[in-house]
């Protein structure tokens, strides 16, 4: 029975996180920056100084009741330009996409569940992380351990102008195995 009580933590925190991608292109598609595998009620954001025309929440469970958001300021405070609720209706994964507008792109975003939704007016994200991997048009993910906040602008900046492909090549970025 202890292992048991141990293990469910472990087992909540594994599947209680998805991917929150942004990108610069129309239709949610192609290449983008993203926090893989990130938490609830924690902001992921874009180097200082970049924005996304959109933000897109990956592999979210399909009975899962979330809101999530995208905001103009890269700390996710209160002023978020683009979000919405999933429906929580069940089935498989599902992903959702909302889109900025100009001039109110986006700089980070986060999610939580609806049980925490009351306090989400008056509380921001407890803590942050810097997108940890680039994703190419077919799904490759190409995780950015070990580079600094410029390599990692840098690396934001290729993928967003069309030049992903030079700065996997400059930073020796290899694949996560799919």
């Amino acid at each position: 029975m202890k292992l048991l009580c141990f293990l469910s933590p472990l087992f909540v925190a594994a599947v209680s996180a998805i991917d929150i991608r942004f990108g610069s292109t129309k239709g949610c598609k192609g290449v983008g920056a993203s926090c893989l595998n990130f938490a609830p009620n924690r902001c992921c954001y874009l180097p200082d100084g970049r924005q996304s025309s959109h933000i897109s929440f990956v592999a979210v469970p399909g009975n899962w009741k979330i809101t999530m958001r995208g905001h103009v300021g890269s700390n996710c405070d209160s002023t978020s330009t683009a979000g919405g609720d999933s429906a929580g209706s069940g089935g498989s994964l599902q992903e959702y996409c909302y889109f900025g507008g100009s001039p109110a792109f986006i700089a980070s975003g986060n999610y939580l569940f609806h049980s925490e939704k009351a306090d989400a007016s008056t509380t921001t994200p407890i803590n942050g992380s810097l997108v940890n991997a680039l994703i190419l048009e077919d799904g490759t993910k190409y995780p950015l351990d070990g580079l600094d906040e410029d390599a990692i602008a840098e690396a934001v900046d290729a993928t967003f102008n069309g030049t992903i492909g030079a700065a996997i090549k400059k930073f020796k970025l290899s694949p996560l195995p799919a």
